[in-house]
């Protein structure tokens, strides 16, 4: 919950929140919700969005962002 947000901001976002979900089990991973639009990521934000989830300690890193920590490594 968020206080700080009125009712029709925090329904907004869960709509956005939902359809986010949709697409993302439809197949289209590299999507993040930014100011109400859904962005598509590049490749350098996604290695950017990567190595801090690494570097955190409150996220277990999972494969995709292994592979692509490796792939930056290469580069």
């Amino acid at each position: 919950m968020c206080p700080d947000l009125t009712p029709k901001e925090r329904e907004e976002g869960k709509t956005l929140r939902e359809q986010l979900k949709k697409r993302r089990d439809e197949g289209e991973d590299n999507l993040v919700i930014r100011g109400n639009k859904f962005v598509k990521l590049t490749p350098r934000t996604q290695r950017h969005i990567a190595a801090a989830q690494l570097m955190s300690d409150q996220t277990e890193p999972n494969l995709s962002t292994i592979s692509l920590v490796e792939e930056m490594k290469t580069k």
